[in-house]
């Protein structure tokens, strides 16, 4: 299932790969340096995993679900 169409987000754009950051000193405070490594390695939000069991053999997995699952021009349903 694709997630998400990026070519239609307003918030995702090319900078999830490089984004925009301010440079900081080696004097930085620590809550500055936090902030900036934070940014850098920012996990998507929109993302999670679901947890499904199968009833007849009672396997267990996880899926991964989208937030925007049910947007329309966001994710293509593919069932």
């Amino acid at each position: 299932m694709q997630c998400l169409n990026i070519g239609h987000s307003p918030d995702i754009t090319n900078n999830a790969i490089h984004p925009p950051y301010k440079h900081i000193s080696k004097i930085a405070s620590p809550e500055e340096k936090i902030a900036l490594l934070r940014s850098l390695f920012q996990g998507r939000v929109d993302v999670y995993p679901r947890l499904w069991i199968n009833k007849k053999t009672g396997k267990k997995g996880f899926s991964t679900v989208c937030n925007n699952e049910w947007v329309e021009g966001y994710a293509k349903d593919q069932r």
